[in-house]
């Protein structure tokens, strides 16, 4: 049996920030979401230039284990490029992006991940995370030196230590994962999980549509007093045609930069 996609993308710059660094892609086969940073507006250059060479993997025909292939080449390419645009223009030096992509071939799910950006799965009800966070605090919770209750309000929780970033040692994480019908998968950027707990994301998850899920989660951002940019890309595994259609969805810095030509 093939499954579907049923999926909705949204992004919103926050109370703070002037500039969007987030980019986000949601279609049929690939669900894909970069966070930037970087000073002279190279943050969201960096997002957009990763969700524009990965995005490309939205096509039918990867299935299998060729899928951590394509997405390890996909990143690749994405960290090639960001070395490219810092030769282009030296004060983007610095500039980097998290990267967590599902690809996804009507079967199984192929993981591909870099950074604090986060992706879930919600299944019967229990909120899953399947990404693993590349920062200084997870590591301190991974060598149960704190616990993830202290690493919520830890100063040092946005400190990254593996990013897309032009340098050769950018390897993502890479996995095979199952999917079935009813689950309901979900990207998102820092600025949910960082003033959003898991009881209130699992809640915001277990009704809705794609549509009204990532609105919701967005709200609940802002209202915690997110001060960052906030990104969500929700999708539903459907046994049926998705009501969403199948043209892809991109926002934020991707959309923003494209409409402008660069």
């Amino acid at each position: 049996m093939t499954l579907s996609l049923d999926y909705a993308a949204l992004s919103d710059v926050g109370r703070v920030r002037r500039n969007n660094e987030d980019s986000a892609y949601a279609g049929p086969h690939l669900l894909l979401l970069a966070d930037g940073m970087g000073g002279a507006a190279a943050g969201e250059v960096a997002s957009a230039a990763a969700v524009q060479v990965i995005r490309k993997l939205d096509k039918p025909g990867i299935s299998g284990e060729d899928m951590m292939e394509a997405l390890a080449g996909a990143v690749h390419r994405a960290n090639e490029r960001l070395s490219e645009l810092v030769e282009e223009d030296p004060e983007r030096e610095g500039m980097g992006s998290t990267v967590t992509a599902l690809l996804f071939d009507g079967q199984q799910l192929g993981l591909a991940h870099l950074g604090d950006s986060r992706a879930y799965r919600m299944r019967d009800g229990l909120l899953y995370q399947l990404s693993h966070d590349h920062t200084f605090v997870q590591s301190l919770v991974d060598e149960g030196r704190i616990s993830k209750e202290e690493a919520f309000t830890h100063p040092h929780r946005n400190l990254i230590l593996r990013v897309l970033d032009g340098r050769p040692d950018s390897d993502p994480d890479l996995e095979i994962l199952d999917v079935r019908a009813g689950d309901r998968l979900m990207l998102c950027s820092d600025g949910l999980p960082d003033y959003v707990s898991d009881e209130v994301i699992a809640a915001s998850m277990a009704d809705g549509t794609p549509d009204s899920v990532v609105v919701e989660l967005i709200t609940h951002a802002l209202e915690a007093g997110s001060n960052d940019n906030v990104t969500c890309v929700v999708a539903d595994v459907v046994e049926t045609q998705p009501t969403s259609g199948t043209n892809p969805q991109l926002v934020g810095a991707a959309a923003e930069l494209g409409q402008g030509g660069t």
